[in-house]
């Protein structure tokens, strides 16, 4: 199974997303079950048995990453913050800008100080 990261990925939301996973596989929902199964451990097992299972969330941070597509969760998140800072320079100064066309290097960060 693999998910689609929404269009501006945002880490808090990706945190919330594994600690909601969490929440549902402690209430016994078998809603959570699709991302679990991306965990070598759960892959051929039934609902009944990936929601009796010990789970901490570092197993479904780990497997919200399968599920988006990245080895690991340090990788997702560090796809996003990537995807994020390069969105902010996109938008915080536009190509025709003096500052940019200059080659003052730094992001957008740097520029405003």
């Amino acid at each position: 199974m693999t998910c689609t990261l929404p269009p501006k990925p945002n880490a808090r939301q990706l945190r919330n997303e594994a600690r909601d996973l969490l929440k549902a596989h402690q209430r016994l929902d078998a809603s959570c079950c699709d991302v679990l199964r991306t965990l070598r451990q759960f892959t051929a097992k039934p609902d009944r048995d990936i929601l009796a299972a010990d789970l901490r969330l570092s197993q479904v941070q780990f497997a919200l990453a399968m599920a988006y597509g990245f080895s690991t969760w340090k990788d997702l998140l560090a796809y996003v913050v990537h995807k994020t800072e390069n969105n902010l320079e996109d938008s915080y100064l536009s190509s025709d800008d003096p500052i940019r066309q200059s080659g003052f290097g730094g992001g957008p960060e740097r520029w405003r100080r």
